[in-house]
């Protein structure tokens, strides 16, 4: 399939009811959109994933036996505490700094047992629950199913890290890294396929398939193709700004406004800025 010229992509938005705010800002070029491996996999599969797993762990019992009385809530909430503990002890004996509230049903996103496990984490806090949730997994292989979820674990925590050792100013990667890459890429995103088939056979729902998933390939493959990681297009940065943004406007403003909103505001304006310059250019 050929490149999609800019020309194309312009036209295609021009058939939008609404021309987007954010194609109007100078510079604007659709092979300068990267994958966020942020939110492709720290805010998006890797969730489901350590939700999964996690709830998962707690039904065998690897934190503990559940309560013999109270509701199916009641008895997973007390696992999920007493994992919550190991997390902590974990990060303390790794020095590892991790902000996670307490585990919780709702934490897991699941208001009856036919719920998506999702957990609910910020990606920073996402990245060390992950890592985490690898060194128990992997004590838990006794069936074909539970070796491939350990290595699935494993796999998404070591591209993290692979990413990470891969920042500035080491963010070309080396021939050992593109290869470590592409083995990363394989067993995270096929194993984390083949636990969707078996728990879509057995009737149960667990490790969703989203859009997210095919964003981390592509973010992937990009990385094995260029040599350039992944953390050159992260979104870190610019959640920082964004999270400042909004801490000035809760200071300035009596009511409290969400970040998207910030961020919404932000890009009219800007994006009203390039219009102006362009105005008074060819005046």
């Amino acid at each position: 399939m050929p490149e999609r010229t800019l020309a194309a992509f312009l036209a295609g938005l021009h058939r939008l009811e609404q021309f987007p705010e954010l194609a109007k800002m100078r510079g604007l070029h659709n092979q300068g959109f990267w994958e966020d491996l942020m939110h492709d996999d720290l805010l998006g599969i890797l969730l489901d994933l350590s939700g999964a797993v996690l709830f998962e762990l707690c039904s065998e019992g690897a934190f503990g036996p559940a309560p013999a009385v109270g509701s199916w809530k009641e008895k997973l909430d007390v696992q999920l505490a007493a994992a919550h503990i190991q997390l902590l002890k974990w990060c303390a004996d790794n020095g590892r700094e991790c902000s996670q509230p307490k585990f919780r049903v709702l934490n897991l996103s699941m208001s009856t047992k036919d719920d998506w496990p999702c957990l609910k984490a910020k990606a920073h806090n996402s990245s060390v629950v992950g890592d985490w949730l690898a060194t128990v997994a992997v004590n838990f292989v006794d069936t074909i199913y539970k070796e491939i979820r350990s290595v699935c674990v494993s796999a998404f925590a070591s591209l993290w890290v692979l990413v990470q050792d891969t920042k500035f100013q080491n963010f070309v990667l080396s021939d050992d890294q593109v290869a470590r890459a592409s083995n990363l890429r394989e067993e995270a995103l096929l194993s984390y396929e083949w636990l969707s088939n078996a728990c879509e056979f057995g009737g149960v729902f667990r490790y969703k398939i989203r859009s997210k998933y095919h964003h981390l390939d592509h973010g992937v493959r990009r990385m094995i193709r260029t040599k350039l990681s992944m953390s050159l297009s992260y979104s870190f940065s610019p959640e920082d700004v964004m999270g400042m943004c909004a801490r000035m406007c809760n200071k300035t403003h009596a009511t409290s406004m969400m970040r998207r909103g910030v961020g919404r505001w932000l890009l009219a304006f800007v994006a009203g800025l390039s219009s102006d310059e362009e105005d008074s250019s060819s005046d």
